[in-house]
């Protein structure tokens, strides 16, 4: 008979009991009454909770559905009942696994776990006071942390999982509003916001890892009207490029320019746009005025850097200025005059509520006192004219008309005069398709003119040089979801140029016609929490439609990121 050493065998069935023991104790553990909260945590950080404050291992992978979010009170509940409540809409199951409560992912429940349904939310905000759509109110979900920004008409969209999203409407200058909503299938919702500043209490700023509401473009400033109110002025005028003479990157001539010159570029290398139609000179009185009525516009928005690819022809950088829609509740009048103008501005209701007016007119003083002589060589003089009409046509369809126009005269005593100017008229019409895809069509209407002009006993001589645009617009803009938008668009432009005209064709120079098209794509996508991107790309063609010596066609493609 052979012999067995006795020891080996103790020691591993003592090893056995142990790990029985441990497992049975961990099995019991599934048993314990725990009190616990979880304030839409993930499934991981509600699980680390319950590690921390019970003592309790887990073991798990980087398992995708650990990263849902879960909320719930749980008083004296056993940690079987808890896990299965956090795990019921996932394909996440637990067992214990020599002691430890292993969590792993039940491949054959995988396919019959329906998928959450996906609902959007959807509307404009807008003053309370005035019915003016709002440009960059934010809407955020406090329960699932996902946010929209309004856009350029105040429409937002917001896709969520969440059937029962708490939202806020923020605005700066105006009360946050809060609406607990019940969200089973696509809704439309829009807001008032109420201006006025709310009194706090102490406020402690501290740092978070969490960024509530984040957006893709860096180099964009905005100004508002009523920020406008509140900076430095220059002769007593409030006035937007002196506004973003101000920013980071731009440099003047000095007090009294209106030229910006944007990151090393000139000053014709500026886009500038007032309801989409392009401004080719921006200035009143040799600059100490800029051609924007601070009466009659809402909202600035000054892109540095980077360019979003919907706009294009220029490459410093983009101002693009929107009009006042014009109050929809109250007739409302403003005026003054200041140490260079005088104004004067009118809006009010067309029908309250879906249509509204406004009129706004400013011009120099100085001239209206005095006369050029011997003593003062000259006299210059400018007027501007903005108005602008909205019309909302049930709650799909709006419709806008903007018209500005602005001339500039310098008379001597000796019959010499220069004059110039621009003309504008837009007109808009938007169409909300469906809760994510948001539709404007535009058609513009742009021209500037110079016109010298001399008078003697021998002769009357004029000089007149200008351009002159006609454009049509196309946009579309879809909300795929939270964290990813595209934009697309076509647009095209047929130019008139006039090099130089005296009414003698001999003396005249010929006129220059052409055409140019563009198509761009633009997507806002963000792909973690921490990682995103913006970019775009647009393509642009350059077409004589006249007989010249210069190339008929080109054809150039920008990549903006």
């Amino acid at each position: 008979m052979k012999y067995i050493n006795p020891i080996p065998v103790f020691l591993i069935l003592f090893l056995l009991m142990i790990l029985s023991q441990k497992g049975a104790a961990q099995e019991n553990n599934l048993d314990k009454k725990i009190t616990v909260e979880f304030n839409y945590h993930t499934i991981k950080e509600a699980l680390d909770i319950i590690s921390q404050q019970e003592a309790i291992p887990f073991a798990y992978n980087n398992q995708k559905e650990l990263n849902k979010r879960v909320a719930g009170i749980y008083n004296k509940i056993s940690l079987s009942a808890v896990l299965d409540d956090i795990f019921k809409e996932t394909t996440l199951r637990y067992k214990v696994i020599a002691g430890i409560i292993t969590i792993y992912v039940d491949e054959t429940e995988s396919k019959s776990i329906p998928q959450k349904k996906t609902n959007t939310i959807s509307g404009y905000v807008y003053d309370n006071s005035s019915g003016e759509a709002l440009i960059g109110a934010t809407i955020y979900d406090v329960t699932s942390h996902k946010g929209a920004v309004s856009n350029t008409y105040g429409f937002y969209s917001l896709t969520l999982e969440n059937t029962n999203p708490v939202l806020s409407f923020s605005y700066v200058g105006y009360e946050k509003l809060v609406e607990d909503l019940t969200l089973n299938s696509n809704i439309r919702f829009d807001v008032r916001l109420k201006f006025g500043i709310s009194q706090f209490d102490e406020v402690v700023i501290q740092g978070s890892k969490k960024d509530p509401l984040s957006t893709n473009i860096f180099s964009a400033d905005i100004i508002t009207s009523k920020e406008l109110e509140s900076l430095p002025i220059t002769f007593g005028e409030n006035d937007v490029i002196k506004a973003i003479q101000l920013k980071n990157g731009v440099v003047s001539l000095g007090e009294g320019s209106s030229g910006i010159f944007v990151q090393g570029g000139n000053t014709d290398q500026n886009l500038v746009l007032i309801d989409e139609a392009n401004v080719y000179n921006h200035s009143h009185l040799f600059g100490l005025v800029s051609v924007f009525n601070p009466d009659a516009i809402k909202n600035v928005e000054f892109y540095k850097g980077e360019i979003p690819a919907q706009f294009g022809g220029k490459i410093s950088s983009v101002v693009n200025c929107q009009m006042n829609d014009g109050n929809k509740q109250k007739l409302s009048l403003k005026g003054g005059i200041g140490t260079l103008t005088s104004h004067f501005s009118v809006e009010g209701p067309i029908q309250k509520d879906k249509a509204s007016f406004l009129f706004a007119i400013r011009r120099s003083i100085r001239d209206i006192f005095q006369n050029p002589s011997n003593e003062v060589t000259y006299v210059p003089q400018f007027y501007d004219i903005n108005s602008k009409i909205n019309w909302n046509v049930g709650e799909k369809n709006r419709f806008y008309l903007s018209f500005y126009n602005g001339k500039d005269e310098i008379k001597t005593d000796n019959d010499y005069s220069s004059t110039w100017g621009n003309s504008t008229l837009t007109a808009r019409w938007t169409n909300t398709l469906s809760s994510k895809l948001f539709l404007t069509f535009s058609g513009v209407y742009s021209k500037y003119y110079n016109n010298l002009e001399f008078i003697d006993s021998k002769k009357n001589y004029q000089w007149l040089t200008g351009v002159e645009d006609v454009t049509g617009k196309l946009n579309l803009s879809w909300y795929i979801s939270t964290n990813n938008t595209v934009k697309v668009g076509v647009e095209s432009t047929y130019h008139q140029y006039v090099p130089g005209e005296n009414g003698n064709s001999s003396q005249s120079l010929f006129r220059v016609n052409a055409l140019e098209h563009a198509a761009y794509v633009q997507q806002d996508i963000n792909f973690t929490k921490w990682l995103g991107a913006n970019y775009g790309f647009r393509f642009s063609a350059f077409q004589n439609t006249g007989g010249a010596d210069w190339v008929p066609l080109v054809i150039t493609c920008n990549i903006s990121i």
